[in-house]
């Protein structure tokens, strides 16, 4: 445990994808740690005030930003083993959409992992996870993504838990005949014997890389739903999911959902630097690290969202400019001309010509 004394080291979102704080994701695992907290005695309200979430929100979705805000507060006084180890509990495939739906169909267990890894963006991770070959096993290893700070720990323990109960749930006979063990990078915590009884399966402390080790050949084991014709459909989607979310993320995203969520407005610096959670100080770091011009982004973030409501929607060009920010249509249609060489009318025309619509 990590002891409420301890300066804890946050993860430092500055220099991270600001992409990943604004990803959403259920509520049910952190709801399932602030309960164990509030069972240890913990005050919970004191810590969501202080972080600034609603209890409400842990009945729906919280972004990764809003709950490592809690989790960094709690961690200094509740245990992050038993934590990590709880929360795992509340995740489950049917949560992850298609991406669990296509694992399931999978022929054999290593087909299943090979396809959780090839879109494992879609999952709420924070480590690049891999298969590896080692001289006696397989092994799914885990390696930082970003800097989790006093939060790896718990980040890990529930993903390998996580791991651990997906192959319990989809390939019983792999974890009762093909499961070596876990390595963890960290040295035996004081409840090792606790951790290594919910793993239910040998822990080996103080390894190079953390994994899930499994024997050789327990991935060829066949999975009871394999079903070829849903995992070609599902795999698409899956492959549609990714595309979108790489095309809505970073600070171009930021602009995008700050602009479809308040129309009439144009965004500033510093209303997208409380959007990311950083001062807008950090945000101007980050912008002249990657050679980002403020103006520049907004106008890509109007261009690309005058197009889709252009596409998408039958709404009139005087209301389009307004919802991008614009007193006038006139200044709009000035700048879409300059961003696409033609007139926010004749672009409709030209989309709805090539779709069929008349």
């Amino acid at each position: 445990m990590i002891g409420a004394d301890t300066e804890l080291t946050v993860p430092d979102t500055s220099a991270g994808d600001a992409a990943l704080l604004l990803r959403t994701m259920p509520a049910q695992g952190l709801g399932a740690v602030v309960e164990l907290a509030r069972a240890r005695g913990v005050e919970t309200a004191r810590i969501m005030a202080a972080a600034g979430v609603s209890t409400q929100r842990l009945a729906g979705r919280i972004t990764v930003a809003e709950e490592m805000a809690v989790l960094g507060r709690l961690l200094g006084e509740v245990d992050d083993v038993e934590l990590g180890v709880r929360a795992a509990d509340c995740y489950s495939l049917d949560l992850l959409g298609p991406l669990g739906a296509v694992v399931q169909s999978a022929d054999t267990a290593g087909e299943a992992v090979r396809i959780f890894l090839r879109y494992l963006g879609l999952s709420f991770t924070h480590f690049h996870v891999s298969l590896e070959d080692r001289e006696d096993v397989v092994a799914l290893e885990f390696r930082s993504a970003v800097s989790l700070g006093c939060l790896y720990r718990y980040y890990l323990l529930r993903d390998i838990a996580f791991a651990l109960n997906t192959f319990r749930e989809v390939a019983p006979a792999l974890t009762r005949q093909g499961l070596a063990g876990v390595d963890l990078v960290f040295d035996p915590p004081a409840n090792a014997g606790w951790l290594e009884g919910q793993l239910d399966c040998p822990v080996r402390y103080s390894r190079p890389c953390s994994a899930v080790r499994l024997h050789r050949g327990a991935l060829e084991q066949p999975l009871p739903h394999a079903n070829a014709l849903i995992r070609r459909e599902l795999e698409a989607q899956c492959r549609r999911e990714l595309a979108d979310m790489e095309a809505g993320s970073g600070l171009l995203g930021a602009v995008r959902r700050l602009l479809a969520t308040s129309p009439g407005r144009t965004p500033g610096e510093t209303q997208l630097a409380e959007f990311l959670a950083m001062t807008p100080r950090t945000l101007r770091r980050h912008m002249a690290r990657t050679g980002t011009r403020f103006r520049h982004l907004v106008n890509q973030a109007r261009s690309q969202r005058a197009r889709e409501l252009l596409e998408t929607t039958r709404l009139p060009v005087s209301a389009i400019a307004e919802q991008l920010g614009y007193a006038e249509a006139a200044p709009f249609i000035r700048a879409f001309r300059r961003w696409t060489g033609t007139t926010p009318a004749r672009y409709r025309k030209q989309m709805q010509s090539a779709s069929g619509i008349v």
